[in-house]
């Protein structure tokens, strides 16, 4: 009979004994080339003899540590203190590393910029952090630096992640300065936030500037450090194995303002945060489920979940992955709307339409990104879902309208833009769909004009009954409203204070679908081979609304294409090549001069300076035209066009959503 194991209280797991090492008297040369050793200190005779380098094993039974070669220690420990960390080790690693001179001035470990705060590197790290909360002092900056950073916080990044209490923050931040009590690691976790998302977002502002105040090199200086410092003060309290409501917030706030917050490891940063929710019941009602009656705490935890699940949606859009979450598994209540001070707190209107857009998203990607096929039933569901989404941002544009004359000035600017950005909400979900339902009907329709030119697609959606070659009618009305007032909310540089936000999202898949619906138009035209000028003016009329939208878009928002990654680069000059190929083609008989094209304040209107520009142009007599080779270079442009609109909507390396 063998004995009985012995187990771990309160488990079925079988505790493991320790097996007992023997004690090692020969020198590590000796042991290792299998030589007799005469133990002699602090050399043998057989090192001495032949010149070795003669060390041994320094046994310690009662501690049980692992053996450390006492003459190798002495010398690496010198050169830790000499020479720090590795360049090489990651930012997570760094609060773990002992002995480490510099650990009184923390500020010289600065990690990247952009950091994943959830990387495996956060669970690889050796035991468990020292909590030397006298070290984090080192990181904050002047009361004066502060104060602007704060500043910043709270008009540019407060109004798109209200995750944060601010009158909490203000008694936070005026105890901590006046010394009225010890700070805890969760009074840095939440001042470190903010400092970061702050320094983002002036480094974003700083570069729209004409003559910039602060260097960028000192700019990014100071968000490494500050993401740095949120990171350590994270790790010390033990996140993500050990989470409060206080260090979610930290992490959340990290996630949604870094540039580029969706790394190869992304899905499973999201996949911890979304756990951890639901280790804290956040995914629980807080008033109807834990029967909490404190207004602050509800809408704190309220807001904290649909932020994760926000994150959630983003995430599953840039990788084309399905939502980890579906609608019927949290209960939890949209934020209320109205303010602790009484009246409407358009902060949460804005959050509560963002929050219903990607939860149309999520429906959007389970029933039409899957493996299977869409159901009836599903695609009656997000028929229904596009419509109540509509009629939903309707209403909440309309509660910040009313509002406006009660506002601020300070307000009045974030008002706008957040009017503006939920007009586009429905038209950013029509163009997720379209751009599904296009995989597979453009090409066949496009490749034989002759026969499938009245090919139809069934009504899977409210895109509408059929899809004319490339797009429909409706998308075609959406992704002109979407350029249009993306060039809005996105004119600067008045609002360069939401540039950090605006940057996420760029235009290029509308303009390129556009082009797309231009260029299948031109080659119906040379299917007919009508060398008519009077119906090609007719036709190919640059007043069509599509061209002033691209043009509009290309002319006004060309500063997304700078202070940005290469790739993002090379995407906004691929799209303006194959801009400037096909207008060339279809508009041959226009002189259009683009350098008096402006941006108007507002969507397309009688008065529009594009619109009276174009007006002004005169059509030339045409010459003879060889359809054939106009028809070739349409369908050259076509493929080029279909090659890039074929590429992912996400932009790794910059963190951008190619909408």
């Amino acid at each position: 009979m063998f004995a009985e194991k012995k187990r771990i209280p309160g488990t079925n797991v079988l505790k493991i004994e320790p097996v007992a090492q023997r004690r090692l008297n020969s020198c590590l040369s000796c042991r290792s080339r299998k030589r007799k050793c005469d133990k002699s200190r602090p050399e043998c005779s057989q090192c001495k003899d032949h010149g070795r380098q003669c060390s041994y094993y320094k046994s310690n039974s009662n501690s049980g540590q692992k053996p450390v070669i006492v003459q190798e220690a002495t010398k690496i420990g010198a050169e830790v203190l000499t020479t720090g960390p590795p360049r090489n080790l990651q930012a997570a690693f760094w609060p773990f590393v002992p002995n480490h001179s510099d650990s009184s001035n923390p500020c010289s470990r600065e990690g990247p910029i952009f950091t994943n705060i959830m990387s495996a590197s956060l669970y690889r790290s050796v035991g468990n952090p020292q909590t030397n909360i006298e070290a984090l002092r080192h990181f904050m900056p002047t009361k004066e630096k502060a104060d602007k950073l704060l500043s910043q916080f709270l008009k540019a990044v407060h109004p798109i992640v209200p995750v944060m209490d601010l009158e909490a923050v203000a008694t936070l931040y005026v105890a901590f300065w006046e010394n009225r009590a010890e700070p805890t690691l969760d009074t840095y976790i939440t001042l470190f936030s903010i400092l970061y998302a702050g320094s983002v977002s002036m480094y974003e502002e700083a570069n729209m500037a004409e003559d910039q105040v602060e260097s960028t090199e000192y700019l990014v200086s100071e968000m490494r450090k500050y993401v740095s410092a949120t990171e350590v003060a994270l790790a010390m309290s033990h996140f993500p194995r050990k989470a409060t409501i206080t260090s979610l917030q930290g992490a959340v706030i990290l996630h949604s303002i870094c540039r580029n917050d969706c790394k190869a490891d992304d899905s499973g940063s999201i996949a911890m945060l979304l756990r951890i929710g639901h280790l804290l019941e956040l995914h629980r009602d807080p008033e109807h489920y834990h029967k909490l009656e404190d207004f602050k705490e509800i809408q704190r935890r309220r807001l904290l979940w649909w932020h994760i699940l926000y994150l959630d949606g983003l995430t599953s859009l840039s990788s084309g992955l399905l939502p980890l979450m579906s609608s019927n598994e949290y209960d939890t209540e949209y934020p209320s709307e109205d303010s602790s001070t009484g009246g409407l707190d358009q902060i949460m209107v804005f959050c509560n339409c963002k929050f219903r857009w990607i939860e149309c998203c999520n429906d959007v990607m389970r029933n039409f990104f899957g493996i299977h096929k869409p159901t009836t039933l599903g695609t009656e569901k997000v028929n229904l879902t596009l419509s109540d989404l509509n009629e939903y941002c309707q209403q909440q544009i309309q509660k910040v309208g009313k509002s406006e004359d009660l506002m601020k000035s300070s307000q009045l600017s974030f008002s706008k833009v957040a009017i503006s950005i939920m007009s586009t909400f429905a038209d950013r979900c029509h163009m997720l769909l379209y751009k599904k339902m296009s995989e597979n009907t453009f090409v066949s329709i496009a490749d034989d004009l002759e026969t499938e030119r009245t090919k139809k697609v069934p009504e899977t959606s409210s895109l509408g009954g059929s899809i004319s070659g490339n797009v429909s009618n409706e998308f075609t009305q959406c992704a002109i409203h979407f350029l249009n007032e993306f060039c809005f909310y996105g004119k600067m540089p008045e609002n360069k204070q939401f540039l950090w936000e605006i940057r996420k999202f760029q235009p290029l898949q509308a303009i390129l679908a556009l082009l797309r619906s231009l260029i299948y138009d031109g080659e119906q035209v040379c299917s007919m081979q009508q060398p008519d000028s009077q119906f090609h003016s007719k036709f190919l009329l640059p007043l069509d609304e599509r061209v002033v939208a691209i043009e509009r878009a290309l002319n006004n928002l060309g500063y997304l294409s700078e202070h940005t990654t290469r790739l993002c680069k090379e995407r906004w000059e691929t799209v303006r090549i194959l801009k400037e190929r096909a207008f060339r083609l279809l508009f041959f008989d226009v002189n259009v001069n683009e350098s008096e094209w402006t941006l108007s304040s507002s969507p397309l209107n009688d008065n529009d300076p594009i619109s009276e520009n174009l007006n002004s142009i005169s059509f030339q007599e045409l010459p003879s035209i060889d359809w054939d080779i106009i028809e070739h270079e349409m369908k050259d442009i076509r493929s080029s066009l279909e090659e890039a609109i074929a590429i992912k909507i996400w932009d790794q390396d910059s963190g951008h959503f190619l909408l």
